[in-house]
């Protein structure tokens, strides 16, 4: 038996896999894990991805991913670092989801130039 890490209520883990019990697997149904990549001779540019993963069901693999590349410019880092501490290894709602893609797009999803 082990505890629930959103409502502590006691889960076995011969039911789920998950570290959330069946009510918060469906109260919280993603949970997302920011991958920075970088590839040798490319300055100046972060990209990665963030792997999304649910919570529904006991999967042991992403079952999606969102991809971000920006320029590299102090702020730009800064305010990436700060959206990536906010949301790294959280379990988040439906709504958060949809916020989180639409801020991922619009604020660090630029083209780049050659």
């Amino acid at each position: 038996m082990k505890p629930c890490k959103k409502c502590g209520k006691t889960i076995d883990p011969k039911i789920t896999k998950n570290d959330t019990c069946p009510e918060c697997g469906k109260k919280y149904p993603y949970f997302l894990s920011f991958i920075e990549e970088g590839y040798v001779g490319v300055n100046d540019v972060v990209f990665g991805r963030v792997k999304i993963y649910t919570n529904l069901k006991p999967e042991d693999y992403a079952i999606d991913e969102l991809r971000f590349v920006f320029a590299e410019t102090d702020k730009n880092r800064k305010e990436f670092y700060e959206f990536r501490e906010k949301w790294d290894f959280k379990d988040v709602t439906e709504k958060e989801f949809e916020a989180i893609k639409l801020e991922l797009k619009k604020r660090f999803n630029e083209p780049l130039k050659n």
